[in-house]
């Protein structure tokens, strides 16, 4: 079960993005003498908690997931089996291997791109609300003769653009992480992994060269009858003494 769920970081992953959606509900904003909670705690103070407590173990767990599940799957190197008319075939399954690879890399590139929105709007957050802070220390040095709403708004909208470019990050890395996951079940079944390569079916051959044009072909060491050069359709005898 630990392993479908991506290892011990997949493990963080979920335990971390429910710690960041139960935060909110545990911050106390009710005023134990009347009982009624505040609004501007619950609108201020909240978000702030939020970013400095919950978002980091997130981001982190997010870093850490790609880390373990963001490199390419390994290129699948085999040779084609060459039947007794010198045709070469794909061994069953090597087809649907490779299309899953592709579709593993897809996924693997859409959780990149969705740890790269996260921590760079977590970024733009950071500084914006560092500048919002200088302005307000400013603003109160100046016992408020040099207070510009223009600013903080300013500020403000690069905020807002951050909390969307977050949210958008984690649905992207969420879809991607989960996709690839039911990815590498699904050749899990099928007896494949993106990890490591299909088996390769033991199988010798011999090495016999058209009498014609001279093309190696190849054929199972216990054949013997007549072979047609897929070169120059030539035939000949193998395997015959």
């Amino acid at each position: 079960m630990l392993r479908r769920m991506g290892g011990m970081s997949g493990l963080f992953v979920i335990i971390a993005f429910l710690w960041y959606l139960v935060f909110p509900s545990m911050t106390a904003c009710t005023d134990m003498a009347t009982g009624v909670e505040n609004e501007e705690c619950r609108e201020f103070i909240t978000p702030i908690m939020s970013f400095f407590c919950a978002l980091p173990p997130l981001i982190i767990a997010v870093l850490v997931f790609v880390s373990n599940h963001g490199a390419k799957p390994k290129v699948l190197l085999q040779s084609p089996l060459v039947d007794v008319e010198g045709k070469m075939h794909l061994q069953a399954g090597v087809q649907e291997f490779e299309e899953s690879s592709k579709q593993t890399q897809l996924a693997q590139s859409g959780m990149k791109i969705g740890a790269v929105l996260v921590v760079g709007s977590y970024g733009l957050n950071l500084v914006a609300g560092m500048l919002v802070l200088l302005l307000a220390i400013l603003c109160g040095m100046s016992m408020g003769n040099n207070c510009g709403d223009d600013g903080i708004e300013t500020f403000l909208s690069w905020i807002s653009l951050g909390n969307f470019g977050i949210n958008l990050g984690l649905v992207v890395f969420l879809v991607s992480a989960i996709g690839k996951l039911v990815i590498e079940y699904q050749l899990e079944t099928t007896g494949m992994s993106t990890q490591t390569k299909p088996a390769v079916a033991t199988d010798t051959k011999v090495k016999s060269p058209c009498p014609a044009c001279g093309a190696t072909l190849r054929f199972p060491v216990e054949y013997q009858g007549q072979v047609q050069c897929p070169k120059c359709d030539h035939v000949f005898m193998v395997g015959m003494k």
